[in-house]
């Protein structure tokens, strides 16, 4: 029978891959084959992350210490996954914030820091990773 699951040889990036849910879906995709590519702002997180992921499922991993609101960091990580790779597959979205006060307390500038990560950040590796997926025709 098929395993329809099976992303052996794919790479798969993920955002916001230091802690909770980016972590788990890194580790998700590694479970199934995929080489994957953690992308978070925290390098020591990412390189602790990084060794327990080859060591549990013996697959590829690409750390890369990247602040997804800045486009040239995005491009930079884009980059070193090519190089590495030659290849992007899978590009899981993941990360984001959450302001942790009601909406009237919420002030201008934790708003503003709340779209460019959620927002443009999401568009911006969508956009960088996007344009090789389109080289390729292929990408999800």
């Amino acid at each position: 029978m098929k395993n329809y699951f099976d992303l052996t040889g794919q790479v798969a990036v993920v955002t916001g891959a230091s802690t909770g849910l980016g972590l788990q879906m890194a580790k998700a995709f590694a479970n199934q084959g995929a080489n994957v590519v953690l992308l978070a702002r925290r390098m020591n997180l990412l390189e602790e992350n990084t060794r327990n992921i080859k060591e549990e499922f013996g697959v590829e991993v690409l750390p890369i210490a990247c602040d997804i609101t800045d486009t040239e960091r995005v491009k930079e990580a884009v980059k070193a996954t090519m190089d590495k790779f030659g290849r992007v597959d899978i590009l899981m979205n993941n990360a984001g914030t959450g302001a942790v006060a009601n909406a009237e307390d919420i002030t201008d500038e934790q708003f503003k820091k709340e779209l460019d990560i959620d927002l443009f950040g999401t568009f911006a590796c969508a956009r960088e990773f996007g344009k090789e997926m389109i080289k390729a025709k292929y990408g999800r």
